[in-house]
């Protein structure tokens, strides 16, 4: 009996020392939190597309590359690569001792199949164009050939072969995003179609696993076990609060709630002085769209006279600290390879100057055989200083050209539905970086760029042929399209530099869009915590070299 009685008292001391070990390790990790405002869906990384998805994926998952503290592509998951003389074919060699989150070896046979899952024909990702320069992409994604037949195979368990049709001078970066991350077949066919929706559907390899979903409450980051062979382990335990709006987020690190998030830039004169570290990215901007399917705006000078006839200076005494005027498309932060591309390259903007905006739109009204346009609407978000702004380029094209626009504020949710919809004339949207490539940002515009050209329809029945009296947007589309390959296939950036800004140059030149104003985003982060690394790009915050400076418990909100 006493041999019983000792043997249970031994066996619970032990549990207690085990649990209190256990209980000690987790509460003495720093705990960072960070506020998002909302939950996420999907943790798919090959489908996530929201911000706060992208987050979570992007601190959970680690494919081939990063991006490091100053946003340069370094290696993640990759020991080594080779690139062929023809630049064509990267043979990855993967680190050894590379796991999943339940402990099973992570081999190259798993990026093989996330690469073939962006492609699959009956639902290829929301991001597979971005991957299109990979051999056989199209014709996979077309359905012509089988995707087995995709550039993408392993050469043995650690050994990844990617061939592409042409050189691309930003592929590793791409190898960055979200959608580039491995993804286990035996695992994604044990999950019944559900991948990537529930914990009991995820695993993970990248410095961090999701501990706790709870979209009413916080999402939270525990440093993966697994992750310690193949890479340093996370310091900080990372709780994303999901039901607190951005608009709280200041009284939060005032009160000492919370620990960092998005803020806004009325909040940065209450934080001066605090204990607090705000990142600033100058990440957004605000284009004058036209809708390319309407004839009368397909008129290159039409569109001309209407950009001549802005002058920006008259809304410099409207415009908050976060907003420049720009005269550019490209925002300040786009880069190629680490290069600024502001610094490698210099494109003239179009400046106001009312004569040459009457005379081009006078041009454009005799070619549509027509004496004023019809009356139009620009709409534009109904937060900040946009509809105030909107009104000033209908006072002045009424001013300069005797044209008369309406303007309209709308929801952002009624705002991005009539966009998507092509329920518009004119717009002012904003466009916000997701990679550093100027190639991707640019490339966004090209939606709104029909394939081919309208001709005036009163010219139509003329009983003898006439030249398109619209400008020839089919063939503008093919050059912004050889400038965006040339680009991608230039040897160096000083190469790539030029030819995205004949591309950009092209754009403004043929008045396809108006350039107002740059937007500068905000994140604020305790003092407390050391290297969280920003970047401009959507969803791309980085905890995992997080370390906090002093020992300070963290209260939860």
């Amino acid at each position: 009996m006493r041999r019983l009685i000792l043997w249970i008292f031994l066996s619970l001391l032990i549990c207690s020392l085990t649990l209190t070990t256990a209980g000690c390790s987790l509460r003495s990790r720093p705990l960072i939190r960070y506020n998002i405002s909302q939950g996420v869906q999907n943790l798919d990384p090959q489908f996530a597309q929201q911000p706060n998805e992208l987050l979570v994926v992007l601190n959970c998952f680690e494919g081939l590359f990063r991006l490091d503290e100053e946003r340069t592509v370094v290696p993640a998951a990759v020991e080594r690569y080779l690139l062929s003389q023809d630049r064509c074919t990267y043979t990855f060699y993967l680190k050894e001792n590379l796991q999943w989150s339940d402990g099973i070896a992570l081999t190259a046979h798993d990026f093989v199949f996330a690469f073939q899952r962006l492609f699959q024909t009956s639902s290829p990702a929301p991001n597979a164009q971005d991957f299109i320069g990979i051999r056989n992409a199209s014709a996979v994604l077309e359905g012509s050939l089988p995707v087995s037949q995709l550039g993408v195979k392993a050469l043995d368990d650690h050994t990844l072969q990617i061939t592409l049709e042409q050189p691309d001078l930003f592929f590793t970066e791409l190898l960055t995003t979200a959608a580039a991350m491995p993804c286990r077949e035996d695992f994604f066919h044990g999950c019944n179609g559900r991948y990537g929706l529930s914990l009991s559907t995820l695993i993970f390899n990248g410095p961090y696993t999701v501990g706790s979903w709870n979209n009413d409450k916080y999402i939270g980051l525990f440093p993966n076990e697994s992750y310690a062979a193949s890479g340093s382990l996370p310091v900080c335990t990372v709780y994303l609060y999901t039901t607190r709006p951005q608009e709280e987020n200041l009284s939060l690190l005032l009160e000492d709630r919370g620990d960092g998030g998005p803020v806004y830039y009325s909040d940065l004169s209450q934080l001066e002085g605090g204990d607090f570290s705000v990142y600033t990215f100058e990440n957004t901007v605000y284009l004058l769209l036209f809708n390319q399917q309407i004839p009368q705006l397909q008129n290159q000078n039409i569109r001309l006279g209407m950009a001549y006839a802005f002058n920006r200076q008259l809304f410099q005494p409207y415009l908050e600290n976060n907003l420049t005027l720009t005269n550019l498309i490209l925002p300040p932060t786009t880069s190629i390879q680490g290069q600024p591309y502001r610094e490698l390259v210099s494109v003239p903007g179009i400046l106001y100057d009312s004569a040459t905006a009457q005379r081009y739109f006078s041009d454009g009204l005799s070619e549509l055989g027509i004496s004023k346009l019809s009356k139009s609407t620009l709409i534009c978000l109904d937060t900040g200083p946009h509809k105030m702004l909107s009104g000033f380029i209908q006072q002045q094209w009424q001013n300069d050209l005797n044209l008369y626009v309406n303007t309209e504020a709308l929801s952002a949710s009624d705002f991005y539905a009539r966009i998507a919809s092509g329920d518009f004339e004119m717009a002012i949207v904003p466009f916000t970086m997701s990679q550093s490539n100027p190639g991707v940002f640019l490339s966004q515009l090209l939606d709104y760029l029909p394939e081919t050209s309208v001709q005036n329809p009163d010219q139509q029945d003329l009983e003898t042929e006439t030249e398109p009296l619209t400008s020839s947007i089919d063939e503008d589309l093919t050059k912004l399209q050889s400038d965006l390959s040339a680009a991608r296939q230039a040897q160096t950036p000083q190469q790539a530099a030029q030819y995205f800004a004949q591309a950009e140059s092209l754009l403004l030149e043929k008045g396809y869009v108006i350039p107002l104003y740059f937007e500068s985003s905000y994140f604020a982060i305790s003092s407390r915590f050391e290297d969280v690394i920003f970047t401009p790009f959507s969803g791309s915050i980085y905890f995992h070299q997080a370390w906090e400076n002093n020992n300070s418990p963290s209260s939860l909100f």
